[in-house]
């Protein structure tokens, strides 16, 4: 309306348009990301969003590129590092209005986690102890959880720890399988879990007699494993090409598959053995060997507790007939180093071979497997095929360090001085009993 100096009147009447300007607020799904990155979804709470024509994102992620954007109305952005982050969800109304929500949030990383445990050998009453490390790097731990279970889902005990408090001791009930789970969460919420699986082992207490498995009575306590993969171990007699077979002589051989694309990480665990009564332990073992050269390979292994991780006993030419390569190609347990073949001549007889315990010497519980690498059954001369690992009569026990000393004297002149030197070598072979 306006009126002017002279009384006159004028109307102007215009139509104006006021818009609806949209509530904007979202939320991400997590703020918890794995090592690797996270893929985090974004769920759009604006209201009303009927009125909104555009949609525009900005995930506070600029090494991301042109990711660090969307146009979407509920995107989802991968991060893949934690940290500090300002999001930005922009509208453009119908109407032309606009409208913005930042949101200030810090991505946790969520906590690396592992445990290993002291020993896996079972004695009643005896606790075993469980060591957990874990790392959160964008915020505090608040606590660390052990769940111990049976394999059926069975909980048996569950321990809330103050974050620096990363061991428990836990004495199972029985000899058997249990699961074993380690949680760590951060102030954040953030939770890192890995589980494990605990095979309790019975311990054989060794005297000055040792300990002697022939298995023609079986094989209590020895357990076939793999590493997801098939094992082709068997018990019975080895029938190894050229090997005169005993019908009673039971030994643990691999029966190889002719397969393409095959490959066995494969090992026979034995019990646990308490040597410490031995002062100068000693193991020994009758082995064949038929092999691939260069490329499969077993090897006798023993658990280190300190460092959780099975290790190789022994090295090329440590003890009597021990070990004959460090360059197998498919690391039987990890190793390169173990008995293989260079050409392939394979044993056709059994073969002694002894090594010193004296590395373990004062370990209580050592836990020993043989382990076999193998790419399966082939071809490889003459119609001759590699069949893989054999071994027989294990034994652990007190070495036997009484010499006898065999001495003879001959005529240099004599001619029969190489057949002697071959009785006395066979001689000498036969009844030399512990080498240590």
């Amino acid at each position: 309306n306006y009126t002017s100096s002279n009384g006159c009147r004028a109307r102007l009447t215009a139509q104006i348009h006021i818009g609806a300007v949209p509530q904007v607020a979202f939320s991400p799904d997590l703020v918890c990301l794995e090592a690797e990155g996270s893929m985090v979804s974004f769920t759009n709470l604006t209201h009303p969003k009927d009125v909104v024509a555009e949609w525009s994102w900005e995930f506070g992620d600029p090494a991301s590129g042109a990711a660090n954007f969307s146009q979407l109305e509920s995107p989802e952005h991968l991060y893949t590092e934690p940290g500090p982050r300002s999001m930005v969800l922009h509208v453009l109304t119908f109407d032309g209005c606009e409208a913005l929500h930042s949101m200030d949030t810090l991505l946790v990383d969520i906590p690396e986690v592992n445990f290993t445990w002291d020993k896996d050998c079972f004695s009643e009453m005896q606790s075993i102890q469980f060591n957990g490390s874990s790392l959160s790097l964008h915020s505090e731990l608040s606590s660390l959880s052990w769940i111990f279970s049976t394999t059926d889902g069975e909980i048996l005990d569950v321990f809330v720890n103050e974050p620096t408090e990363d061991t428990v001791a836990y004495t199972f009930p029985a000899q058997d399988e249990y699961n074993v789970s380690f949680i760590a969460q951060n102030e954040a919420g953030c939770q890192g879990e890995i589980s494990k699986l605990i095979e309790l082992i019975p311990i054989r207490e060794l005297s000055v007699d040792g300990y002697l498995e022939t298995f023609e009575g079986g094989a209590e306590d020895w357990w076939v494993r793999s590493l997801s993969h098939p094992s082709s171990w068997i018990l019975g007699v080895p029938d190894f090409a050229g090997f005169e077979q005993i019908e009673t002589d039971f030994a643990w051989y691999t029966d190889l598959p002719e397969l393409p694309d095959y490959l066995e990480h494969s090992w026979i665990s034995t019990p646990c053995f308490d040597v410490s009564a031995l002062e100068r332990p000693v193991i020994q073992l009758d082995l064949m060997k038929s092999f691939t050269p260069g490329k499969d390979g077993a090897v006798l292994q023993y658990m280190d507790w300190e460092r959780g991780e099975w290790a190789t006993l022994g090295s090329v030419g440590s003890g009597l007939n021990w070990y004959t390569d460090s360059l197998i190609m498919h690391q039987p347990g990890g190793s390169s180093t173990g008995w293989g073949l260079t050409s392939f001549v394979p044993d056709t007889k059994w073969m002694n071979a002894r090594y010193s315990l004296g590395e373990l010497s004062g370990q209580s519980f050592p836990h020993s497997r043989s382990a076999l690498a193998s790419e399966g059954s082939k071809e490889l001369s003459g119609g001759m095929y590699n069949q893989g690992f054999a071994f027989d009569n294990f034994f652990i026990g007190e070495a036997n360090l009484k010499r006898s000393v065999l001495e003879y004297f001959t005529n240099s002149a004599g001619g029969y001085i190489p057949d002697a030197d071959v009785m006395v070598t066979a001689l000498a072979t036969e009844y030399a009993d512990y080498v240590y």
